[in-house]
C-alpha cells in the first residue's frame, strides 16, 4: 500500500492534535510499552487503581468497541503492571468522545 506523504502528514497532525486532547483532560497519563504491549494513556484515578486507556481516532460501533476493550483487558493481564495494579478500569474513547472531550 502507498501512501501519499500528504495524507500522511494530514494523519500525523491529526493524531498529535487529538494526543493533546488527551493530555489536556488528563495531563498525568503517559504512554506505555512493555515489549510488544502497548497503551496510550495509563494514569492512575486513586492510590493503587489505574486508568488504561486505548484511544480509537475513528468512530467505533458498539460491537467494536467492546472487542476493542476486551482486547486492551487481555494484553493488560499479560502486563508486569498488572501484576502491581490489579485494580485497573479501562476506557476506550472513540473519535465522538474525543472530540466531545471524554471523561
Amino acid at each position: 500500500m502507498v501512501v501519499k506523504a500528504s495524507n500522511l502528514r494530514k494523519r500525523l497532525q491529526r493524531r498529535k492534535k487529538n494526543e493533546r486532547i488527551c493530555r489536556t483532560h488528563y495531563p498525568e497519563a503517559a504512554r506505555c510499552w512493555e515489549g510488544s504491549l502497548e497503551f496510550d494513556f495509563v494514569r492512575e484515578e486513586k492510590p493503587g487503581r489505574l486508568i488504561v486507556t486505548e484511544a480509537k481516532w475513528r468512530r467505533l460501533s458498539g460491537a467494536d468497541k467492546a472487542r476493542a476493550e476486551q482486547r486492551l483487558r487481555q494484553n493488560w493481564q499479560k502486563s508486569a503492571l498488572a501484576r502491581k495494579y490489579p485494580a485497573a478500569g479501562f476506557q476506550v474513547p472513540d473519535a465522538t468522545a474525543l472530540g466531545s472531550g471524554f471523561s
